[in-house]
């Protein structure tokens, strides 16, 4: 398969902590390559279907699997520190097999559990589908890499270890020497027992991973595709080997066909134990998004909140007859002044009815401005990726300074945001118009009683498959005539139309054509719906005919134009991304916008039916600016991405694809984001993963840099899933191109559980210019509870807690040690033990336990298999001065 490459037209840096020889290595492949690994999560899970009877059939689309690829590479990431560098347990790299093989498990576990969790969800919850598609990726890539990177294959395996995801692999003894004499040739029989490669030191590129001095006896290196170290690795294609200019490890095309085929039988293993259970396969295989409603709930808003329901009646309703378009949720937030209510989130869309239908007005009447953005923020951490959220209000905001968050974190999620008027402090809050507008979204201007009639521009969107065919803002001169084209390609099934006027200071009067591609004006009528009302216009045309349709709009005054359609090609995902500095390969998207004067690396996803695809810079009121150079086959990189250099222009823009379908009709879709140059970058300075035990903080150092004028500049941090944020300092002075440090302090929920994460934003923006603003996307782990190290032999005293308290215990085992002993005793209170070989140990969850009155436990292990025992003393009534024994 041929891969082509895009000249660089400028170098800008990309790393903070790695050596420039490293960076320039970067597309090298590692852990097989980012493109193998998204080749095989790709095409082996495109086969999987769930069943549910009746006929009723489940299956990933292209996005669905995009995503799941997507967090597979993460795991190469070395800049969050996810990299065999630093997790060998996410690789099957340093012999960490027992590591490795509970990581699975885990992950499996979990991705059971929240395909099961059905109904309404706490606050602060993450959507499951992405919970699921986060898991499978990171799981399905340490299964692929235990092929690659160990010696099953060299002993002569032909089939797969079934033991992934079902048992611990026991620790490699330290005698096992697959590799002796020479770290980068593998003996015959390979040490006669399974060991896996090593990936140590940083070094120079010609030394990167390959430290002898860190590597024990006898053991084998991965290697890092240089001569000088080759090690065994059989990550290479024939391509891959060739351009690397080394020879192809002749076990590769085994090592990919036995990750293929665990890659399959692991996700059916999930599909067939959930069965034919309704609920848990549409949450596995989700295919949709969020409905998001934020509603101001303060007493002014009383006639507004009727229309509300009205509109979400029509909804449910339209929802309950036509599956395609129920959401995988429903989140609703109310807010006011000073609060902000929890999100409420539910699968039921007859539980989010009776949610609004339950909204109690108070507060907030007297004084105009709200807690606007407050409430959009809690709405958009709860929202699934690619939602439309839709604000309720008839006021202001008042917490104009979550603005910038606000928009950074939409924009990483896919959001369009979108506001429903119906009154304004006046002039309308030039907050909202570009928030609707940088995020894709919409302002429209309504009456309370006109709320019902969004329903035709708020219902399609809804539907699987939408997508932007057009979004435009203009001022008209008085007595011209703007024309816009809408292609529409062969299959879409339904064409949808909406202009508005979100300024309410400024003279507009408009009147709107739509023509179809015969160049006949089009009216209300058999699959036609047309309403005007209130300066706004929507058109929602089922079944449109293929061709180029047309939208004239005279009149005068500012205008914000949208038309979309669900059809057979979709553009949902556009971002600024950083190559690898790893030997990985792959680029990663890193948040935020591209710094001023530079030529900024993008990538870009097209799906469906899709041909001749090019890109180009539009300006907001639609004007090509420039072409953008993107190429598949990239060295390295998913052969699915589009991947290219944009030259930022100064002026906001934003991207557009255009091509033909497989009909050889034209096609053209507008990504959402707007995009813009700052002066300024944020970004991590330390290449660790962020992670912590339940209950306790994390501290992780930012660097924001200044390619601008000498300035104050403020941090905001927001984050999902309940984690809490904190920053100092929260303003810095920086001079021009100078940069200042930060540390960010996230708190891990008390409850969190083994591998929850969260996503958290940090945004820096200039005082006294909130449009010059950058952030950083940054993943936080929680280890589910803080866990002690205790070493056998070793004696613990003096321990004290309340009912229902957990001390959890980690005992690291020594080479060749397989049985072990845990004893409690002395003090007051009653406490039981629990214990488990090789995980995390709970009451739900152990292998041995100890549950008899009082104080005085006993619990054994034999035949331990895992590199560590997990026990946790476990408090039945409050207890004091009790002392715990490892032996």
């Amino acid at each position: 398969m041929k891969r082509t490459s895009i000249a660089r037209p400028r170098v800008a840096a990309l790393g903070v902590a790695l050596s420039l020889s490293l960076l320039q290595a970067a597309n090298s492949a590692h852990a097989f390559s980012v493109s193998v690994h998204a080749e095989i999560t790709k095409s082996e899970l495109a086969q999987i279907q769930g069943h549910a009877g009746a006929g009723m059939v489940f299956q990933w689309d292209d996005l669905a699997l995009q995503h799941i690829a997507n967090e597979n590479r993460k795991v190469d990431d070395i800049i969050d520190g996810s990299a065999a560098l630093f997790s060998p347990e996410r690789h099957f790299t340093n012999e960490d097999v027992s590591a490795a093989s509970e990581r699975i498990i885990e992950l499996r576990k979990r991705i059971i559990q929240t395909a099961r969790t059905t109904g309404s969800l706490p606050s602060g919850a993450r959507p499951g589908s992405r919970i699921i598609r986060e898991d499978l990726g990171k799981a399905l890539h340490t299964i692929q890499d235990y092929y690659s990177h160990g010696t099953w294959v060299e002993l002569g395996n032909t089939d797969i270890d079934r033991r992934l995801g079902v048992s611990v692999i026991p620790r490699v003894p330290a005698s096992v020497a697959p590799c002796p004499g020479n770290p980068n040739a593998i003996a015959a029989g390979a040490g006669g027992a399974l060991s896996t490669s090593y990936f140590v030191g940083l070094g120079t590129r010609e030394t990167f991973g390959c430290d002898m001095d860190q590597l024990p006896a006898n053991k084998c290196f991965h290697g890092n595709y240089r001569p000088t170290c080759m090690g065994i690795n059989k990550d290479l294609s024939a391509h891959d080997a060739a351009s690397e200019g080394v020879a192809q490890n002749p076990l590769h095309g085994m090592a990919r066909s036995l990750a293929e085929k665990a890659t399959r039988e692991f996700v059916q293993g999930i599909v067939d134990e959930l069965g034919n259970d309704y609920d848990a396969l549409r949450q596995f295989f989700n295919v949709r998004s969020s409905f998001v409603a934020v509603i101001d709930h303060t007493t002014s808003m009383s006639a507004s909140i009727a229309g509300a329901k009205n509109l979400v009646g029509q909804m449910v309703q339209a929802a309950s007859q036509n599956p395609e378009l129920a959401p995988e949720n429903y989140v609703l937030v109310s807010y006011g002044d000073p609060d902000v209510d929890p999100a409420i989130i539910t699968v039921d869309p007859q539980q989010f009815l009776a949610h609004i239908n339950g909204i109690s007005l108070h507060g907030g009447g007297t004084d105009c401005p709200e807690l606007t953005n407050s409430g959009i923020l809690t709405a958009a951490n709860a929202a699934s990726f690619g939602a439309d959220v839709w604000v309720f209000t008839d006021a202001t905001s008042k917490d104009r300074d979550k603005l910038n968050a606000l928009t950074a974190l939409a924009k990483s999620k896919g959001l369009k945001i979108n506001f429903a008027l119906t009154g304004s402090c006046s002039p309308t809050d030039p907050g909202y118009i570009r928030l609707a507008s940088e995020t894709g979204g919409q302002v429209m201007r309504v009456q309370p009683a006109q709320i019902s009639q969004l329903a035709d521009a708020i219902i399609p969107a809804m539907g699987y498959g939408r997508g932007e065919v057009l979004n435009v803002s203009r001022v008209l001169a008085s007595g011209s005539v703007d024309r816009h084209s809408l292609p529409v390609e062969s299959g879409m099934q339904e064409l949808t139309v909406a202009l508005s006027v979100p300024p309410n200071d400024v003279p507009a009067n408009h009147s709107v054509v739509l023509t179809d591609p015969q160049g006949n004006p089009v009216s209300s009528g058999s699959g036609v719906v047309i309403r005007s009302f209130n300066g706004n216009y929507t058109a929602r045309i089922t079944a449109p005919a293929t061709g180029v349709w047309t939208v004239s709009v005279s009149g005068n005054g500012p205008y914000a134009l949208t038309a979309g359609g669900m059809g057979t090609v979709q553009f949902p995902l556009f971002d600024f991304v950083e190559v690898n500095a790893d030997i990985h390969g792959g680029v990663f998207p890193r948040g935020g916008f591209p710094v001023a004067g530079e030529d900024a690396l993008a990538s870009a996803s097209v799906f469906g039916a899709a041909s001749n695809v090019t890109f180009e810079a539009i300006d907001l009121a639609g004007n090509v600016l420039f072409p953008i150079q993107m190429a598949k086959q990239m060295p390295m990189e998913d052969p699915d991405s589009y991947v290219g250099y944009v030259p930022v222009p100064d002026n906001a823009f934003r991207v557009r694809a255009s091509g033909v379908d497989s009909q050889g009709k034209a096609f053209a879709r507008v990504h959402a984001a707007v995009w813009s140059a700052s002066t300024l970058s944020v970004r991590r300075t330390e290449q660790t993963p962020v992670e912590g035990a339940a209950g306790h903080a994390v501290v992780v150092p930012y660097q924001v840099q200044n390619a601008g004028p000498a300035g104050q500049f403020q941090l905001t941090v927001v984050a999902d899933s309940g984690f809490g944020t904190g920053v100092q300092p929260a303003t810095v002075d920086i001079g021009a191109g100078q940069r200042a440090e930060v540390l960010v302090t996230y708190a891990i929920p008390d409850e969190s559980g083994l591998l929850e994460t969260s996503e958290a934003v940090v945004t820096a923006t200039r005082v006294g210019n909130e449009r010059d603003y950058n952030s950083v996307v940054t993943q936080i782990a929680s280890n589910g509870t803080a866990i002690r190290s205790i070493a056998p032999g070793e004696t613990v005293t003096g321990l004290s807690g309340a009912a229902g308290d957990v001390i959890a215990f980690r005992v690291p085992l020594p080479v060749g040690k397989t049985s072990l002993s845990v004893l409690s005793y002395g003090g007051s209170g009653n406490v039981s033990l629990y214990g488990a070989d090789g995980r995390p140990a709970s009451r739900e969850s152990h292998d041995v336990y100890s549950t008899r009155p009082g104080n005085s436990e006993t619990i054994r292990f034999a035949a331990l298999v895992g590199n560590a025992v997990y026990f946790i003393l476990s408090a039945e009534s409050a207890f004091s001065g009790v002392s715990v024994r490892v032996q």
